[in-house]
């Protein structure tokens, strides 16, 4: 099980202090779903911070290390829990072959519409994935709830967590 955190500030003045901040405490608080590496991501321009705290499983070597960027650079990631069929949508959609669902993942947001991507998957999921062209974060949790996220929005920021 482990542990994801995003943070945006809608305000336009650098909140990076601010966002590290916030992402360092989100992760903190979470550190038991995840004690195998801890990692954050920040958009220095966009007030925009992922955190994780990883709880290795399906593959133990640091290159799984999240938050992680899809191959072609346009998305960041930080995933809660597992894709079952993580190795069919890999030879069914995508040019290579990648060792871990989360490297899937991200990775078929390059392919496929976003709309799609959740109705193909097998698991137990929750995910937050940072389209930079856009810059725009969109959360998908499995439709069964069975990894949660938790949100707290206001004019000034956004954060999310899968821990309160």
């Amino acid at each position: 099980m482990c542990g994801i955190a995003g943070a945006v500030f809608f305000e336009k003045q650098n909140n990076q202090k601010k966002i590290k901040s916030i992402i360092n405490k989100m992760c903190d608080q979470m550190h038991r779903r995840g004690p195998d590496n801890r990692s954050s991501w920040f958009d220095q321009n966009n007030n925009i911070g992922l955190g994780h705290n990883r709880l290795a499983i399906i593959d133990l070597t640091a290159k799984a290390n999240q938050p992680m960027i899809s191959s072609c650079k346009r998305y960041v990631i930080v995933f809660n829990g597992e894709i079952y069929n993580y190795k069919n949508l890999n030879s069914e959609y995508l040019d290579r072959t990648y060792s871990t669902d989360t490297e899937v993942l991200v990775n078929l947001h390059e392919k496929l519409n976003l709309l799609k991507i959740p109705r193909i998957l097998n698991g137990m999921f929750a995910y937050a994935i940072l389209d930079k062209k856009r810059n725009k974060i969109n959360i998908l949790v499995d439709p069964q709830g069975e990894k949660s996220i938790y949100y707290y929005n206001d004019e000034k920021y956004f954060i999310a967590s899968s821990t309160i």
